[in-house]
């Protein structure tokens, strides 16, 4: 059967399958709107919350439940308060998801039928009072339902003035036949310049408690100042924000503490925001009193922008540097950031180098690393000030979890703004005003300040930067843009890089992989997962690609640890490669692509005098080496190099083989090395689909997505079209030309991670696969999922015949790729009448 799904979809392409899929759930075609929809997730733009949901919906229609829950709680992590997909987790999910989803339905939802659901499940968990509020620019309007006795009280709240309104049950309200009593309300909301705070209590039960966001948005501006002169040193004033997490807390102050003592220009501000952990609080309280300290406490929690911004009011003059109270920081970082600072007029904002620091991070930026302890911290520290002195790169926007910003700045740009929902972002949209105003926003690279990060919000952190973004993109369109450029230029790599040049992998006795790049760095880097998975101590990996001004040799920490940053320009680098490989004093090496690397690099690892293994990536190494017919008589230029390389393999320790058909390949180069498979020797078959019956659908999956594979595939689909009218063609993964393939009459599914084909290839219902590999790849993990597949399986045997056939599988001949031999081979296959 066909599904009658478009051979071409139109443009935009994402907004039609989108389209598509909403006609084909109402139709009833379940199997094609989960294609258009897990299409839709899989491809750019990425994928809103909704079309999460609409592939959720697919996939418990066909019984996925536990999938489909698991795409509604992506949707729920780019968009919390998406009605849709809490209103399907209420009815899918397991308890304490439907609790979430209930929770969040109270606040958000207008259908009293959904509202009277949700209350059941919150009911059921013991909740006996419910409230749901809508905030809008002048008026607060939404409803309260409870058991029992008592009256509701509704407090609106801002900095000076707060108005309290008292509501009785009323018996006409729609849930009050469900709890007893309930009624609805709309309140005028009080002008304000500043947040809201907003309540709902019943006695002393909080129902509801929020922060409104500033009516303006932007904050308080106040007047511009002259810029001080550079060389002026200024006054520094540190603002901690803090509310939870005591040991992190203790830590940073401590750490902060012993930088200001004593000090004539620096002085530090912690604003408690209403902590509720009596311990943070016995801390500030022990540190009342100290020199340059001053300790401001919030009567009720203002989140982190309303706490900085308080701790700014309080310092009337001077630099100012806005500190998470989950750092640690170095000796000498504010004096070090002023200096940067000072280093040119136009500078407004500082941000260091951190482990966890988005653009700044180290050493894998623009993700969080690892946090490590202050001895960490201060040897990082301490050789970024030796290796970056008076180091300086702009940036789009100065990260907040250290913020070093002028007097001359803050003056132009005014507070940080209230409009964003708690917690982030509100950093990039005060250093996108400063840049209106003339500023730069830098990153001090001789600075490094440890932040372990993340511990207010959790795991809201995406679904809250996901939110506020939308708000920034709005104010400064072009601001994803720069940010994606910057990522690619990655200007702070060489900064990072001089760093891990002096600062070698804490790891030893590691193993290293080397690969040319390509495919063979695919399989390298599925290599080091399997090592890792067996404990090595470390495994790092060496790419040899070409860049615009030669080879570059790329080194990094397979397990995401140092190093990450470090390359190598061949030749003239060469000695600081063998430098710092011979300190990280290695224990293996493995060659995955021994033929491809240049001969200087090998010789320089052969230096090491580490033992190394040959693993088998594909036959280049087995046709550079092998004898040929001709070679007696041809003593060409290729002849010294064949003789060095079958000296490298005679000298091997082993030649690795990931699976039969590399081991049959490997056995070819007869230079009595030992063969070891990897792979293990007794892998159990899995169950196949009868190949008796003729197939109705068949995946396609293509490997190395490049132009000769694409037009392999555009020619088999064509012909299998012609010979099989009424066959369904899937091709499983993103090729050079997903559209063309669509107009052949194909249905392409975009990019699939090998963990995912198994899933794949059982929702798309398929009945036959062909693994569409040109040229031979061993220990690729597409290739892998793909051939081990419980599904008959075609292939092209690079074994000759070498290597067992599973019952059902069709092998082709390698030296047969043309497409319409290989069509008149599928075909018989494809019908049954055909099984190996």
């Amino acid at each position: 059967m066909t599904l009658h799904v478009p051979q071409h979809f139109g443009e935009p392409h994402h907004q039609v399958l989108e389209v598509l899929c909403a006609r084909a759930l109402e139709s009833g075609d379940v199997e094609a709107a989960y294609r258009l929809s897990d299409r839709r997730c899989r491809i750019r733009p990425l994928p809103d919350a909704h079309c999460y949901v609409l592939r959720a919906e697919a996939l418990h229609r066909m019984g996925e439940r536990a999938a489909a829950v698991a795409d509604l709680a992506m949707a729920l992590e780019i968009a919390p308060d998406d009605i849709a997909a809490n209103r399907r987790l209420l009815n899918w999910g397991k308890a304490r998801q439907r609790i979430a989803a209930a929770r969040t339905l109270i606040s958000v939802e207008h259908d009293m039928r959904i509202v009277r659901q949700a209350i059941a499940v919150l009911r059921k968990a013991g909740q006996t009072a419910f409230s749901g509020v809508r905030v809008h620019e002048g008026s607060i309007e939404g409803w309260a339902a409870w058991q029992g006795a008592g009256l509701i009280r509704i407090a609106i709240a801002g900095e000076t003035d707060r108005v309290e309104t008292r509501l009785d049950a009323d018996p006409r309200h729609p849930l009050s036949a469900e709890l007893g009593n309930a009624v609805g309300f709309h309140l005028p909301r009080p002008p304000a310049q500043a947040a809201q705070f907003v309540s709902v209590t019943r006695d002393r039960d909080v129902l509801v408690s929020l922060r409104t966001t500033h009516p303006a948005g932007q904050g308080v501006q106040k007047s511009p100042a002259t810029r001080a002169p550079v060389d002026v040193v200024p006054q520094v004033t540190v603002i901690v924000p803090v509310y939870a997490d005591y040991h992190a807390t203790r830590a940073c102050l401590e750490s902060l503490l012993d930088q200001i003592e004593g000090s004539a220009r620096y002085t530090a501000v912690v604003v408690n925001d209403a902590s509720p952990d009596p311990h943070i609080r016995d801390l500030l309280d022990g540190l009342d009193g100290r020199r340059n300290l001053a300790i401001l406490t919030n009567a009720q929690n203002l989140g982190f922008v309303g706490a900085i911004n308080r701790g700014l009011d309080a310092v009337l003059s001077g630099d100012v540097v806005l500190l998470n109270a989950d750092t640690i920081v170095p000796a000498g970082f504010i004096e070090r950031l002023s200096a940067a600072a000072r280093s040119a007029p136009d500078i407004g904002t500082v941000t260091p180098l951190s482990n966890n620091g988005e653009f700044t991070s180290f050493p894998v930026p623009n993700r969080s690393n690892a946090a490590g302890d202050a001895a960490t911290v201060a040897q990082l520290d301490d050789i970024a000030a030796r290796v970056n002195t008076g180091g300086i790169v702009d940036i789009p926007n100065g990260i907040g979890f250290c913020l070093y910003v002028t007097r001359a700045c803050l003056d132009a740009v005014g507070a940080l703004s209230e409009s964003y929902h708690r917690g982030y972002l509100e950093d990039v949209d005060f250093c996108l005003r400063a840049r209106q105003h003339g500023f730069r926003n830098v990153c001090a690279t001789s600075v490094y300040v440890g932040h372990a990060g993340s511990r207010s919000f959790r795991a809201q952190k995406r679904s809250l930067v996901v939110r506020n973004l939308a708000v920034i993109e709005q104010r400064f369109p072009t601001y994803r843009t720069e940010c994606a450029d910057f990522v690619l230029a990655d200007p702070l790599k060489a900064a990072r890089r001089a760093i891990e040049l002096c600062l070698p992998s804490a790891h030893r006795h590691g193993t290293l992989l080397v690969s040319a790049g390509g495919v063979a760095a695919e399989v390298a880097r599925e290599r080091a997962g399997q090592l890792l998975a067996d404990a090595l101590p470390a495994v790092f990996i060496l790419e040899l690609r070409r860049g615009p001004e030669g080879a570059i040799a790329e080194l990094r920490d397979a397990a995401d640890g140092i190093p990450q940053s470090l390359a190598f320009r061949l030749p003239s680098e060469m000695e600081g490669m063998r430098q710092f490989l011979q300190g990280a004093e290695l224990a293996r090496i493995e060659f995955l692509d021994l033929a491809a690397i240049p001969r200087d690099v090998i010789d320089l690892l052969l230096e090491l005098a580490i033992p190394y293994d040959l693993f088998m990536t594909h036959d280049g190494l087995a046709s550079t080496v092998t004898n040929g017919k001709r070679e007696a008589a041809q003593r060409d230029h290729a002849a010294p190099e064949r003789l060095f390389l079958r000296n490298v393999v005679a000298r091997a320790y082993r030649v690795l083989a990931p699976d039969a058909q590399a081991a049959a390949v490997a056995s070819t180069l007869a230079l009595r090395r030992t063969v070891t498979r990897l792979d293990t020797a007794t892998v159990s078959m899995p169950h196949l689909a009868s190949s008796h019956a003729p197939a109705a659908r068949l995946g396609l999956v293509p490997i190395r997505g490049g132009a000769q594979e694409h037009r392999f595939m555009h020619g088999v689909i064509a012909g299998l079209r012609r010979a099989m009218p009424g066959l369904d063609i899937i091709v499983a993964g993103s090729t050079l030309d997903d559209h063309e393939l669509f107009r052949t009459g194909a249905f392409v599914t975009g990019p699939i991670d090998a963990d995912e084909f198994a899933d794949v290839f059982r929702r798309h219902r398929l009945e036959r696969v062909f693994c569409c590999l040109l040229r031979p790849l061993f220990g690729h993990p597409v290739v892998s999922a793909t051939t081990a597949a419980a599904l008959p399986v075609a292939y092209i045997d690079w074994s000759r015949g070498e290597c067992a056939v599973r019952a059902g599988d069709l092998p082709l001949d390698s030296q047969q790729l043309i497409t319409t031999g290989v069509v008149e081979q599928l075909v018989p296959w494809l019908q049954g009448a055909q099984s190996a």
